[in-house]
């Protein structure tokens, strides 16, 4: 039998425990996964076949980083029409 609890929810994920009684391994600790909406990575191209990166700040390394531009699909939205949108907003 195992029991799910719903540990920590923010804008962006949530991450989730459960308990699983049947695998040895976790001796009785939970197991954890995050839980993130559908979401889109763009791999777009320039006319001269050049990969578009983005620079972007991240606080879990305190750095920036390059990155494909990317984003989560919102409501009622299609992917393809979240990756144009957000390679709109972060690219322009």
């Amino acid at each position: 039998m195992t029991k799910k609890k719903l540990e920590l929810k923010t804008e962006w994920f949530s991450v989730e425990s459960e308990n699983i009684d049947h695998v040895k391994s976790l001796g009785g600790k939970p197991f954890y996964r995050f839980i993130i909406p559908d979401s889109v990575i763009i791999l777009a191209l320039t006319e001269d076949k050049k990969i578009i990166l983005i620079q972007q700040y991240r606080p879990s390394v305190e750095s920036y980083t390059l990155e494909l531009p990317c984003g989560q699909i919102d409501k009622n939205e299609s992917p393809r029409e979240a990756a144009i949108r957000e390679l709109y907003e972060e690219t322009g």
